[in-house]
């Protein structure tokens, strides 16, 4: 009976998720336990790697038919979780891949409602006594093999290792009220987050590559945080964002932090890389000179030139709609301490601007004071304007950047502003 309903199962219940994944055995297994759900490779026969549902031969040899699919099926959730969450490891009896508690109890009792046919539900329970005597005298059934007293008292055996389930007859139930409260509390919510979240494979991101890990081999839940990012989940280990308080405290309200919409992957990876390694981008050393000091100083532009102001004003932005201070203050940190640039400050000027019609101020004050930067003259008595050698020159009349600086005032707002009270001051 179980081999051949087990396919028609699989489809109706678990999505023909388990057919591939699980062996199906019926063996000895003493007179306790109905049966026994093992890890990938760990169950009876050294020959299969595939989870292991092992049918205890003794106890169903005189079961009716629907106590033999009842306790298949009650099997067939362990091998679920097993498939969904990957093998049980020692250290996480408590997560609740192959015990009896609120996750297997929703399967279990869903199934069961589900089978309620004229008022009767299928036999399907946390626990299964399959091989019992019928029609005594009290209308009790008791193992052929024990007395009422025996039956009643017998002692729990010890638990059996942590790679298979323990499943006696009086495995303790769970009414379903309480697991509807626990599902609606912390389950239900999960079902509106993106499908990343809830799939099989998380992502680590390593010189701007994703790098693909199975969510199962990622640890518990609760020892890392994740990242959305392009339709991807992203695996911080929870002890990287302890340092920053601004961020664990976003990260104590959700486990998942979704990045906004148009933010690119290398400021993604700066972001990411300063929570895992603790800093990110380029050395800005080479943008550095020994008595100068920012903004910095336009330079001619250099098209292969490493970006790091661009990198630097973007990584900002970001943080600041995260609410991610420590960085933000990094970035910032990074804008002001660069003395020179080859980049192309039409661009630089753009990103501060155009996303927004009120750029933040700390942004628009670096601004004020990039255009307004100007080259010291070597003699006091020079009778050059500061003008003259200032950055807004170049800007607005450097044949390289004038007609792009032309199309950028253009759109008015802050900038226009801003240029007007840099040109008045120098």
């Amino acid at each position: 009976i179980a081999y051949e309903t087990f396919d028609r199962l699989d489809e109706a219940l678990f999505a023909g998720k388990l057919k591939d994944a699980v062996y199906l055995d019926v063996r000895e297994l003493g007179s306790y336990v109905s049966g026994a759900t093992y890890n990938p490779g760990h169950g009876p026969d050294s020959r299969v790697s595939r989870i292991t549902i092992v049918l205890n031969l003794a106890m169903h040899l005189t079961a009716t038919p629907e106590h033999i699919i009842a306790s298949l099926i009650h099997h067939m959730i362990h091998a679920y979780f097993l498939v969904a969450c990957g093998p049980q490891k020692a250290d996480e009896l408590d997560y609740g891949r192959l015990n009896h508690g609120n996750h297997f109890g929703k399967i279990m009792y869903m199934i069961k409602n589900l089978s309620r046919s004229g008022g009767k539900c299928f036999p399907l329970d946390f626990g299964h006594e399959l091989r019992m005597v019928r029609g005594n005298p009290y209308g009790l059934d008791y193992p052929h093999h024990a007395s009422p007293s025996a039956f009643h008292n017998r002692s729990r055996k010890s638990q059996p290792p942590s790679d298979r389930s323990y499943c006696p007859h009086n495995a303790k139930e769970v009414e379903q009220a309480e697991i509807d409260v626990w599902y609606r509390g912390l389950c239900e919510p999960l079902l509106g987050l993106p499908d990343c979240v809830r799939g099989l494979v998380i992502y680590t991101l390593k010189d701007g590559e994703f790098m693909e890990l199975q969510r199962a081999q990622a640890g518990r839940s609760d020892t890392f945080v994740e990242l959305i990012f392009s339709g991807k989940a992203l695996h911080v280990p929870i002890d990287k964002i302890a340092a920053h308080t601004s961020i664990r405290e976003v990260f104590s309200k959700s486990r998942w932090l979704e990045i906004p919409e148009g933010v690119n992957l290398e400021t993604f990876s700066a972001l990411y890389d300063f929570l895992v390694n603790g800093s990110y981008g380029v050395d800005i050393g080479e943008m550095q000179t020994i008595d100068g000091k920012g903004p910095p100083l336009i330079k001619d532009f250099d098209l292969d030139s490493s970006q790091p102001l661009l990198l630097d004003i973007r990584v900002f932005k970001l943080a600041h709609d995260l609410k991610f201070e420590e960085l933000q203050n990094v970035a910032l940190q990074r804008i002001n301490d660069q003395h020179i640039t080859r980049e192309d400050p039409v661009a630089v000027l753009r990103e501060i601007y155009c996303d927004t019609p009120d750029p933040h101020a700390d942004l628009r004050l670096w601004a004020h004071g990039f255009m307004t930067r100007y080259t010291t003259p070597a003699h006091f008595w020079t009778l050059t304007k500061p003008y003259d050698s200032s950055n807004l020159k170049e800007l607005q009349q450097s044949n390289i950047h004038r007609s792009r600086f032309e199309k950028l005032v253009e759109h008015g707002g802050a900038l226009h502003l801003d240029i007007a009270k840099a040109h008045e001051e120098l």
